[in-house]
């Protein structure tokens, strides 16, 4: 696959790459080979990864319960690890009422935070995203009761408008979610997205991709869509790909500190002998 010059683009794509410096896509295979040769299990990760977002999406019609499935694991997932909340779905599930929105919106905030706890499922910031859950799920019922079934909602509507509603509002803004928690709960009721975390805006950015590092969120997200369709890939896979080899935990390669001795992007733009 050959990339001489720059690719159409719709028009919401434009602002984007017109601060691109290159759309050689393939180097993306050489962080693949790279990230394969240093934690070979990456692509197995994938299947735990989208396990609950299968099952969703295996339902083919998303109830208000589901959602707020998704929309609870996605603020679980901010800043720490994902092992630990993959491991006790069952206990996280209970926690939270089988995610029954009456009886969850009815739940003590200073329970939910003191049993997340106990299963070392909590974060940085879990005790104010509890406290707003409830305004959350009942944000998600107005979508729901305003503008029919979410998921035919989410499925017919431009999904960076979506990004845009849910984390920046004002009307239907979700509390405690920024744009990479936002995609996080879309991704896991089967949008395609990537999360366009610290460690994935960073390498878009040092790739060379474009001028800033890190990238920023959207223009993250608009690049990774290019990815997944030029190199046939999943979304699922690109941002796997992308943060393993960023987070220290993983392959660490592309981290805050790059090891670039030891990366096998040889074109990399910002690469350092």
């Amino acid at each position: 696959m050959k990339y001489n010059g720059k690719p159409k683009l719709s028009a919401g794509q434009n602002q984007a790459y017109n601060q691109s410096i290159h759309w050689n896509y393939e180097i993306i295979l050489d962080v693949e080979k790279t990230l394969k040769s240093a934690n070979p299990q990456y692509a197995e990760e994938i299947n735990g990864i989208n396990k609950i977002r299968q099952t969703l999406q295996d339902k083919h019609k998303l109830s208000i319960n589901d959602h707020v499935k998704a929309m609870v694991l996605s603020l679980l997932s901010c800043m720490r690890k994902w092992e630990p909340i993959e491991q006790n779905l069952d206990a996280i599930q209970d926690i939270f009422c089988g995610y029954d929105v009456e009886k969850l919106k009815n739940k003590n905030a200073q329970e939910l935070v003191d049993d997340v706890k106990k299963i070392n499922c909590g974060n940085l910031r879990i005790n104010r995203q509890m406290t707003k859950l409830k305004a959350n799920i009942e944000v998600l019922e107005r979508l729901n009761k305003n503008y029919g079934p979410l998921d035919e909602f989410y499925a017919k509507t431009d999904k960076y408008e979506l990004v845009r509603q849910l984390s920046r509002g004002p009307e239907y803004k979700l509390q405690e979610m920024g744009i990479a928690l936002v995609c996080e709960y879309l991704k896991g009721v089967g949008i395609p997205l990537v999360k366009p975390d610290r460690h994935v805006c960073r390498i878009i950015g040092r790739l060379g991709f474009t001028k800033k590092i890190p990238a920023d969120e959207i223009e993250t997200l608009r690049i990774c869509d290019e990815i997944a369709k030029d190199l046939n890939m999943s979304h699922a896979m690109v941002d796997t790909i992308l943060w393993q080899y960023g987070v220290k935990e993983k392959c660490g390669i592309c981290g805050d500190i790059p090891q670039c001795s030891q990366c096998g992007v040889i074109s990399c733009s910002n690469r350092s002998l």
